[in-house]
């Protein structure tokens, strides 16, 4: 007869519960994951506090739970693995646009690039798959906060040096959609991304293409504005 220690048993309660928040179209309250896996509230509250710290759930306020930043990120790299859907996507953007092309998720405060496609050239482009970036750092990072709920992103920006700035900055890039950096990040680099929202609008993710600032001009990065936002969009469907 199998035996499951008291390690196996918590682990596989905890994907149950993952798995119970990732398939309910709202969040939910201590009391009814309770209910669902037949376990005490205080049992359930140990395991979710556990996975809020490792980001895989969410606080929603009033005692509700959602799926967290960390459940994203492994959906979008899963996704990844199928030679479709987002993969697919993310390929042939880089065919139409010749320049690399990135995947990042919300990860918490920062950026997590999951997925890249590289043009075939004899350099490439940074960053790996993998890498983190703060999300005020990026194209990618700005059009995401950009999206955030006002609340949510006024607490990411914290005490910015230059706050009015950089909120001004957002304004201006949910106004057209796309955010764009030349050689800011990296003064060889620039790059423009889309925001990838939810059902409910959120920012979950950016399509990012970048490329060498010798090789397009400002306006003709701008230009790719429209082909990586019908990307995102894509994307979007495909979570």
């Amino acid at each position: 007869m199998k035996t499951v220690d008291a390690s196996q048993n918590a682990v596989s309660k905890a994907l149950r519960m993952l798995s119970l928040l990732a398939q309910s179209h709202d969040p939910m309250r201590l009391g009814d994951v309770a209910d669902a896996m037949g376990m005490p509230k205080s049992s359930v509250h140990r395991i979710l506090a556990i996975l809020v710290e490792e980001g895989y759930v969410e606080p929603s306020g009033d005692g509700f739970y959602r799926p967290g930043n960390g459940l994203r990120v492994l959906a979008a790299g899963m996704e990844g693995h199928s030679g479709s859907g987002i993969e697919a996507t993310l390929v042939a953007l880089q065919r139409t646009l010749r320049h690399a092309v990135f995947l990042a998720v919300l990860s918490g405060d920062s950026i997590t690039y999951t997925h890249k496609v590289d043009p075939k050239l004899a350099y490439s482009i940074a960053p790996d798959v993998g890498s983190q970036l703060p999300l005020t750092w990026s194209a990618a990072g700005k059009v995401i906060l950009a999206y955030l709920p006002d609340g949510e992103r006024d607490a990411l920006i914290g005490g910015s040096n230059d706050r009015e700035g950089l909120l001004t900055e957002l304004a201006a890039i949910r106004s057209q959609a796309f955010a764009t950096d030349f050689g800011e990040v990296d003064p060889a680099l620039c790059s423009i991304a889309a925001a990838v929202l939810d059902n409910n609008s959120y920012p979950v993710a950016a399509v990012c293409v970048s490329t060498l600032v010798f090789v397009v001009t400002s306006k003709e990065l701008a230009a790719m504005g429209a082909a990586v936002g019908e990307a995102a969009e894509e994307v979007s469907r495909r979570l």
